[in-house]
């Protein structure tokens, strides 16, 4: 999500669901994205509220037979004066899906 901070008001610039799926991993397996939605952000001059969500899916983990699903909710929520809060959400099931974990970087986007 991008956008402008005037201190006491805040500006929506735009945002980017920037999914990848590892195609093939480095365990050699395969990932697909099933499907992804960035919905319509929520603003007002001192907030923007924006959420996306992702599903992918592997069936080369072990048995082909078998899938593997995670899921993924993101949350971004901008205030005035560079207050900045998110929630980064994952799922996983199916095959071997209790080896899978997930790590969430952030990048300030200050320039």
């Amino acid at each position: 999500m991008d956008w402008w901070d005037y201190g006491s008001t805040i500006g929506y610039r735009g945002a980017d669901l920037r999914e990848w799926a590892a195609n093939p991993s480095e365990a050699g397996t395969h990932w697909f994205l099933v499907w992804s939605e960035l919905y319509s952000p929520y603003t007002t001059s001192t907030l923007i509220h924006q959420q996306g969500e992702a599903l992918y899916e592997n069936w080369d983990f072990g048995d082909q037979y078998k899938d593997t699903l995670v899921s993924h909710d993101l949350t971004l929520e901008a205030h005035t004066n560079g207050v900045v809060y998110y929630t980064a959400n994952w799922g996983a099931s199916g095959e071997f899906s209790w080896l899978l974990h997930s790590h969430t970087f952030v990048d300030t986007g200050v320039y």
